[in-house]
């Protein structure tokens, strides 16, 4: 991919935007590029004032398990670098090869590749400035998916499989003898249906033999008593508080006194 992206601008004359894809990425987005991936700044830029200029977007690594490889739109370019070179190694290979270096903005932060960027003269532009004119004259949504949008569960292709393994080294008999891998395939799997076990809680039959942890069903005929009934035939409980004697409680003085005051008149 990378080495396609290399002829691809080596062959034109025009004016060419190099963007350091995870570079602009790590900033901070305004609400119009919230949540932008590598796709999504491919798709912006073709619906923004760069739209103009032949694009390469060019990010680390291989493209993440599930997502397409290539750019969602014909006139962006999308180079992946591999597990072999750093994607500051692949701009500075695209500059130094490029016929007409002067015409290549380069946007980035990197003092590194700004440095090679100013010896080859190649224009620059920082990431900060770059989202600012690409948030401003974007003439239509970018569409990014919402999060809780259903993931891609397409099978991933066999050589995205095999860089992988080549990444991690691993074999393909070693990642088939893993616990875990063996654990999420089997997640994937069908569930298998489950024959409901013959109980004696089907209707028209009665248990006749008492199954382990669980109680035997009652008898045809006879219900479960209502708790109301409980209650009825429950015997009272005693009080433990003691009747209390008031005539003995107050004095002769303080009897003689509330005698003025009780009963009220008029009772």
């Amino acid at each position: 991919m990378g080495d396609h992206c290399i002829r691809e601008v080596r062959g034109y004359y025009a004016s060419v935007l190099l963007i350091d894809c995870y570079n602009v990425l790590h900033l901070p987005m305004p609400p119009v590029l919230a949540g932008l991936d590598e796709h999504g700044l491919c798709v912006a830029i073709s619906r923004s004032a760069f739209r103009k200029q032949t694009a390469t977007v060019v990010c680390d690594g291989r493209p993440k398990p599930l997502a397409p490889s290539c750019s969602p739109v014909d006139s962006v370019e999308l180079a992946y670098a591999g597990i072999s070179q750093s994607a500051d190694d692949l701009i500075i290979s695209i500059m130094n090869g490029h016929n007409a270096p002067r015409r290549i903005t380069l946007v980035t932060n990197d003092n590194a590749i700004k440095k090679v960027a100013r010896v080859r003269r190649c224009k620059t532009m920082s990431s900060e400035k770059f989202i600012d004119r690409l948030a401003g004259s974007l003439d239509s949504p970018v569409g990014i998916p919402h999060p809780s949008a259903k993931p891609d569960l397409s099978p991933v292709p066999a050589d995205q499989v095999a860089g992988w393994l080549e990444e991690f080294g691993l074999s393909a008999e070693e990642l088939a003898a893993d616990p875990i891998y063996r654990e999420l395939l089997a997640l994937t799997e069908k569930p298998v249906e489950r024959k409901q076990e013959q109980s004696g809680d089907v209707k028209g039959e009665t248990p006749t033999e008492k199954v382990e942890g669980k109680p035997l069903a009652l008898p045809k005929g006879k219900s479960k008593i209502k708790r109301s009934e409980r209650c009825k035939n429950r015997k009272p409980r005693k009080s433990p508080l003691k009747t209390v004697d008031l005539e003995n409680i107050l004095s002769a003085d303080i009897e003689e006194q509330l005698k003025k005051f009780w009963p009220p008149p008029g009772l």
